[in-house]
């Protein structure tokens, strides 16, 4: 009986010594060298690893340590990989996977050999299809939760486009495959993402911080949470994009946010003029279109914005308002009281042959539709109202003293100096480079101080009436009222005089017909008018201030007032 029960004994006892002496034993690397092979030519990198740290006390859980990658695209360390898998799910053919940490990865991206690398990939010819999938091996895979930590990923390319510095990035809930079939976002619950960079590098511009939090189905993306931040800039942003594959619906609602423009400005280094300033912006964004289109969301925008723009030289408070409708865009904008130093804007009006300076003030309210890829479309139907004054500016370019003093000592008209004054002068010198109305008209050259301007128009599709417009140098003042449309390039009425210290016209001139041809303009306001003779361009209007008829009676006083 004894002999029995040690025998009974030791049949039990031997398999567990073994067991035993197994799990004592066990070490993952034996299998290291299976998988080396696997992992020595992937798209022309490898990758490799120091150790596996595995028990078979705890089989779901498996750690591998120091993993390097090779490649000419990427190459760095990626870290440490821990991952936590259900085993007993595996006999019902389902894998779940509680977790998978990448730890620290650091790893160097040459962008362009992996642009050169993209551009081979899309000149290969696409693989045929070799029909419907096959069923999956399993009935259901899940991800609980992956997550990278304390990533670094750079550009070590000449282009040096990004460098992400401590990026944290945890999706949960990924159901990759149900009843044997891949199911990605389709009928689940919502996978969530949440990502975090502490600071970011880009074109050489420091951005800042950045951290978003998001919810995805195949149907709707929301974006409950995306901030990016510095010590001088703040954008934060929330909203909705439905049917990302198709026809995307876009919602986006922008939180009183500043962006110091200085931050940015090595991302635009052509821009004409330097980024500057402290831009301010809220409001909502909404857009129709493939999100692959960026041309399509355009077209199909809309939105409602509070824009402001100091630089501590100017300030711009703009309220705008969008409204898209078949294809074409309605858009308001009213202008709240503005300054714009114009020295700071030069840049942008580096090819015209005058250059204006000064501090401008204005407001107004303007309208238009039409397409926003089309600035000429919106342009010959703008409406609305301006008001503009300039004190203390300067035209750089042309000498208008030296143009009206020449009017008054012949009192007949150079037409090429009126082409000069009126299409490249101070009321034409916005237009000009706004319409692209070129500059025809010759310049005097020189220079002009202009003591004091002011602007009210009103504008009806592309066309713009001046009322109690005038300007004064320090020799003159001249004053203009009538009617030109710089989308057309024609004036009509329009009217330009040389006022007295009485506000009356000492010469004055009307103009009719095309703007890129002065000369046309004033022959034809003549036969319109039945004026003779051709040589009597200008009519002198020799009345006393008693006896005249103001011409202007602004607020613009004449020199030496």
């Amino acid at each position: 009986m004894i002999a029995r029960k040690n025998i009974l004994i030791g049949l039990i006892s031997i398999p567990l010594l073994l067991i035993l002496v197994t799990v004592l034993a066990w070490d993952a690397n034996w299998f290291k060298g299976q998988a080396t092979p696997f992992l020595e030519d992937i798209e022309s990198h490898s990758i490799s690893f120091n150790d596996i740290e595995h028990s078979l006390l705890t089989p779901g859980k498996i750690k591998l340590n120091d993993i390097t990658l090779a490649g000419p695209v990427a190459k760095g360390d990626i870290g440490t990989l821990i991952a936590d898998v259900n085993v007993l799910d595996a006999f019902s053919k389902n894998i779940v996977v509680n977790e998978i940490r990448l730890l620290a990865p650091r790893i160097d991206i040459d962008m362009q050999a992996l642009n050169d690398w993209l551009a081979i990939q899309t000149e290969k010819p696409a693989a045929e299809p070799h029909g419907k999938p096959g069923a999956l091996p399993v009935n259901r895979i899940v991800v609980k939760k992956i997550s990278i930590e304390n990533a670094n990923f750079r550009d070590t390319s000449a282009l040096q486009q990004f460098l992400l510095d401590n990026l944290t990035l945890t999706l949960k809930n990924l159901n990759i495959a149900e009843n044997a079939e891949i199911i990605i976002l389709q009928d689940h619950a919502p996978i969530t993402a949440s990502l975090s960079i502490e600071d970011i590098t880009a074109q050489g511009a420091n951005l800042g911080k950045l951290s978003s939090n998001i919810t995805a189905t195949e149907k709707t993306i929301n974006i409950q949470h995306f901030q990016l931040a510095s010590q001088s800039s703040q954008l934060a942003l929330s909203g909705t994009i439905k049917n990302p594959k198709e026809q995307a619906d876009i919602q986006l609602g922008i939180a009183d946010s500043k962006l110091n423009l200085a931050d940015f400005a090595p991302l635009a280094p052509e821009l004409p003029i330097p980024l500057q300033g402290l831009l301010s912006l809220m409001g909502n964004i909404n857009a129709q279109g493939e999100l692959a289109n960026p041309q399509s969301l355009i077209s199909n925008l809309s939105s409602e914005l509070k824009i402001s723009l100091d630089t501590a030289k100017s300030l711009l408070d703009i309220e705008s308002v969008i409204n898209s409708e078949q294809g074409e865009q309605a858009i308001k904008l009213q202008i709240n009281d503005s300054q714009i130093s114009m020295d700071e804007f030069q840049g942008l009006l580096k090819d015209s042959p005058v250059l204006p300076s000064g501090n401008v003030k204005l407001s107004g309210l303007l309208d238009a539709r039409g397409i926003l890829e089309n600035p000429n479309s919106l342009l010959q139907t703008l409406s609305g109202n301006l008001a503009l004054g300039l004190e203390n500016g300067k035209l750089t370019g042309i000498d208008i003293n030296k143009i009206v003093k020449g009017f008054k000592d012949s009192k007949e008209s150079d037409w090429k100096d009126v082409g000069s004054f009126l299409v490249t002068g101070p009321i034409g010198i916005l237009a000009a480079n706004i319409f692209d109305l070129g500059s025809g008209a010759a310049t005097s050259g020189g220079e002009t101080l202009i003591p004091q301007l002011r602007v009210n128009g009103a504008m009806d599709n592309g066309a713009i009436l001046f009322k109690d417009t005038a300007l004064a140098t320090d020799k003159y003042r001249l004053a203009f009222d009538g009617q030109v449309n710089p989308a057309q390039k024609t004036f009509k009425n329009f009217t330009f005089a040389l006022l007295d210290k009485a506000g009356c016209a000492d010469i004055k001139q009307t103009l009719n017909g095309a703007m890129s041809n002065p000369s046309s303009a004033i022959a034809q306001s003549l036969l319109d008018s039945a004026i003779a003779p051709i040589s009597g361009l200008l009519k002198t209007l020799k009345n006393s201030a008693s006896q005249c008829t103001p011409f202007y009676q602004g607020e613009v006083v004449h020199p030496g007032n």
